[in-house]
């Protein structure tokens, strides 16, 4: 008898023990949670845990998180109702941006002094210079990725002035082919920094011995269609 009491003492501890051991997303620390939050869109958070409780509230809308934000797939209208409610207010707090060209029509670039990395989709090639001489002043900019709606006329302003953004690192290029194609100079003025260039596109031989004269400490290259002698 008092064999099986203890049995169901050990037991009983056993479970109290595994009880102890279930944690909840709300038992997390906040560092924990913030950690957690970097690997989603803050609209995913805002929509999620804004209205969760109160805790979670303050932690979404805490001004010390900074924001990654992905419109690519957002149409205009909900685009709208972001930009009143969340972009407006938290501009400096936004470090990564994933956008379609309509969103240029609400902003300036220049004005997310806080961004490090763009994306950008069905950009026409005439607004990629403008747009890359805004980027050139902000302080931490240092990843670019542009999706062009056209091919490109002014190629080699186009390259110049990726090149001159002073501390990129990375930088894709995505562009159907067409237009004639004019060698670039061999490079004067070196991009010191840029480690990882992607050309989604059509790129004679030459081209693209004149593009590595501009990018030294370069040790990714990836170039989807390479022609000419």
């Amino acid at each position: 008898m008092k064999r099986r009491q203890n049995t169901e003492i050990i037991k009983q501890s056993i479970n109290n023990k595994k009880k102890l051991l279930i944690t909840t997303f709300e038992d997390l620390s906040n560092e924990l949670i913030y950690e957690i939050f970097d690997y989603f869109d803050y609209f995913f958070i805002y929509e999620i845990f804004s209205k969760f409780n109160l805790r979670f509230q303050s932690l979404s809308i805490n001004s010390s998180l900074v924001l990654k934000i992905n419109l690519s797939l957002t149409s205009k209208s909900i685009f709208q109702n972001y930009y009143k409610s969340i972009i407006n207010p938290n501009i400096k707090r936004i470090i990564s941006l994933n956008i379609t060209k309509y969103f240029l029509d609400y902003f300036s670039i220049n004005l997310f002094s806080s961004l490090q990395c763009l994306i950008i989709y069905q950009i026409q090639s005439d607004k990629i210079c403008q747009l890359i001489n805004h980027l050139n002043c902000l302080p931490n900019f240092s990843s670019v990725s542009l999706y062009s709606s056209d091919y490109f006329e002014n190629e080699n302003s186009i390259y110049l002035s990726i090149f001159r953004l002073s501390k990129l690192k990375f930088c894709k290029l995505t562009f159907p082919s067409g237009g004639q194609r004019i060698p670039l100079p061999l490079a004067t003025d070196q991009c010191q920094t840029l480690e990882r260039l992607i050309l989604n596109g059509q790129v004679r031989l030459d081209q693209l011995i004149s593009i590595l004269s501009y990018a030294p400490k370069l040790y990714h290259l990836s170039c989807e269609y390479l022609y000419g002698s």
